[in-house]
């Protein structure tokens, strides 16, 4: 939920809200007490699936009863280790991720070499082998016609005819000679240049497998990562899967929505305040917009402006790690998509942040903060998420 807005709760929320801004009960933007410091993680319950409660969105700074909200004792919190597991994780499947099309280029361009080597050795060994063709055929004939045929041309020539026939076979067998000689050198290089290439190329594919295959484990690792965070710090609706019925894989997140996602995964286990924005209290939309913050990018404060003025993502296709949920047709609550169907939330009054299912609400869309931080280029590196 939001700090007050003009864009109010309908019916008896905007009664209660007018109550509350009339008495003055609570501060629209309190700050809040200190975060509340990581705990080592629990011990996961006997259960996996705990029961799961309706949810009501906040509605105000008054609860149910028109007296002041109730603030919740900081709740457990993932470990220093936990966080910066998976701050690694991600790091490591950007990296990996990032190599890949370089990799992939460079393994494409190995293999016309060596495809293009090949085809060069292949015409050397053909050339050599057709002198070599001549070369014995030349053999035969002077072989063959030393008979009769080239007795009776010696007879009938005069002997300076003869021995200039002799000096034109002689030259035009060591001619014959030295060109295959000179084609089968060629050919040697060609077919040593082409050796080479290839196993060039197998290297460079064999890179691209290996890059691609610790991108699957540590992609492998993060949803190890997350499923063990919804089953420790989660409400028990969530069951690991995508946004739709299409069953679209997430979109991956570059850096800076990495380090939005790192930020409010911190933030599990701290109270919510309404109209706080941390660092230890929060509001729903007080969550995801000082994730955005931390990772060097400002998008508006509450869940209605959220909606309002954010790029929305289209439906039926794939969501990202970093993009913000709305829920409710008036907007009234949002949190961060994680992945693979979990969001991190704040989630009203008596609650602290925690993890819950993509659909355990209603959902009025999904928008994506612009992944460029605040006065810096598209792709240059941003700092190191903030995990305290």
């Amino acid at each position: 939920m939001n700090s007050p807005s003009t864009n109010g709760p309908r019916g008896g929320r905007a009664a209660r809200l007018a109550a509350a801004v009339v008495l003055g009960t609570v501060a629209a933007f309190c700050c809040g007490t200190a975060h509340a410091r990581p705990l080592p993680d629990p011990t996961p319950s006997a259960s996996a699936v705990r029961p799961t409660e309706e949810f009501v969105p906040a509605l105000g700074p008054l609860g149910p009863d028109g007296q002041p909200a109730e603030v919740a004792a900081p709740g457990p919190a993932p470990s220093v280790e936990t966080l910066s597991d998976w701050v690694a994780t991600a790091q490591g499947i950007e990296l990996a991720e990032g190599r890949l099309p370089a990799l992939r280029a460079e393994s494409e361009r190995l293999a016309r070499t060596a495809t293009a080597s090949e085809a060069l050795a292949d015409a050397g060994r053909i050339r050599q082998e057709m002198l070599g063709d001549l070369l014995s055929a030349l053999a035969r004939a002077q072989y063959t016609g030393g008979g009769l045929t080239r007795l009776a041309t010696f007879l009938n020539s005069t002997p300076a005819q003869s021995l200039e026939r002799w000096r034109d076979d002689q030259l035009g067998a060591a001619a014959l000679a030295h060109r295959y000689r000179e084609a089968e050198e060629v050919y040697q290089a060609r077919a040593q240049e082409a050796g080479l290439a290839r196993a060039a190329a197998t290297t460079g594919a064999a890179e691209v497998d290996k890059a691609g295959a610790l991108r699957d484990e540590l992609t492998s690792r993060q949803g190890r990562l997350r499923s063990d965070l919804a089953d420790r710090f989660g409400d028990g609706s969530w069951k690991p899967g995508p946004y739709d019925a299409a069953a679209l894989p997430d979109e991956r997140p570059d850096a800076t929505a990495q380090q939005a996602v790192a930020y409010a995964l911190s933030k599990i286990g701290s109270p919510y305040v309404w109209g706080a924005v941390g660092p230890g209290e929060f509001d729903c939309s007080g969550l995801t917009s000082q994730a955005w913050a931390a990772a060097g990018t400002t998008i508006p404060r509450t869940s209605q402006e959220q909606w309002a003025h954010l790029p929305r993502v289209p439906e039926h296709t794939p969501l990202r790690p970093g993009d913000l949920v709305i829920y409710f047709a008036d907007a009234t609550h949002v949190g961060l998509y994680v992945g693979d169907g979990l969001v991190v939330h704040a989630p009203r009054p008596g609650t602290v942040v925690r993890l819950t299912s993509l659909h355990r609400m209603p959902v009025a869309g999904v928008v994506r903060p612009a992944s460029t931080p605040d006065g810096q280029p598209a792709g240059r590196p941003v700092a190191e998420p903030v995990l305290g």
